[in-house]
């Protein structure tokens, strides 16, 4: 065979492989850091969120760039940094769940 052809097919291959490493691991993780990212950013007080843990809370004060504070029941609150914070949850899950603030 050729040499030229060699190295030809030899660097589709590794392209190709380059193309799919970047589809399937890293365009989903810069996806998924964007998107947590927008959460975070758009806090506001009053919002429920889920804390890593399984800690459900209501946001009573945005204590500055990296905490909050975050009301658990009725009495308990507790000093979270952001980038703990899992997903925002919506009024129709407490209800669901009977979690009410």
């Amino acid at each position: 065979m050729d040499w030229k052809f060699n190295f030809y097919l030899n660097t589709s291959i590794i392209l190709l492989f380059v193309i799919l490493f970047y589809g399937t691991v890293v365009y989903p993780y810069i996806k998924k850091k964007n998107k947590k990212k927008d959460i975070i950013n758009n806090l506001k007080t009053n919002d429920e969120i889920l804390i890593k843990g399984g800690i459900i809370g209501k946001i009573i004060k945005l204590k500055d760039k990296k905490y909050i504070i975050l009301l658990i029941n009725n009495k308990n609150k507790i000093l979270v940094n952001k980038k703990y914070i899992i997903k925002k949850i919506s009024r129709k899950t407490l209800k669901k769940y009977k979690v009410l603030f």
